[in-house]
């Protein structure tokens, strides 16, 4: 979500709520269009890594966050976790969302990322599609279900 600070006109904050990693759509459930994770052949332990980019302002430490990994989370994993950023230029930031394995015995397995512009975010649950490193979508379309709230939007009575 994205918030007006009451001290600074120019700064936002910006929560994430993460919901599910592969739930259906809000607007359809159960539709064949479903968001499906990527297929694999062994158990997985799903994280997520959200980051704020763009502006030199929003790349600092503390434009960037973890879930918990969900051990075997399968096929639909919950984090049920929210996190809060401060956006100091949301006409160039970028959300970052990437998912991750968790592998305790090598380097952890990327799964999946998606980049939003700041600026497009709406409020609402919202499918945030997987793509594959060279920016291709995977199979079965897998998604991450997210919860995005502005007080910004809220006080300013407009959209971001």
């Amino acid at each position: 979500s994205l918030m007006r600070s009451p001290s600074r006109s120019s700064r936002r904050s910006l929560f994430a709520s993460e919901g599910s990693g592969g739930g259906g759509r809000p607007d359809s459930p159960g539709s064949p269009n479903r968001c499906k994770p990527p297929a694999r052949k062994s158990a997985v332990d799903p994280f997520v890594v959200i980051e704020v980019t763009g502006a030199a302002a929003d790349a600092a430490d503390t434009c960037s966050a973890r879930t918990q990994t969900v051990s075997g989370g399968g096929e639909n994993p919950e984090w049920g976790e929210t996190f809060e950023f401060e956006v100091a230029e949301p006409d160039v930031a970028v959300l970052l969302f990437t998912v991750w394995d968790d592998d305790v015995l090598s380097a952890d397995d990327f799964m999946g990322q998606y980049a939003l512009p700041v600026r497009c975010l709406r409020r609402g649950v919202r499918c945030v599609p997987l793509r594959r490193a060279d920016g291709t979508p995977h199979e079965g379309a897998p998604c991450l279900l997210v919860r995005v709230e502005s007080e910004s939007q809220k006080q300013e009575g407009k959209a971001i």
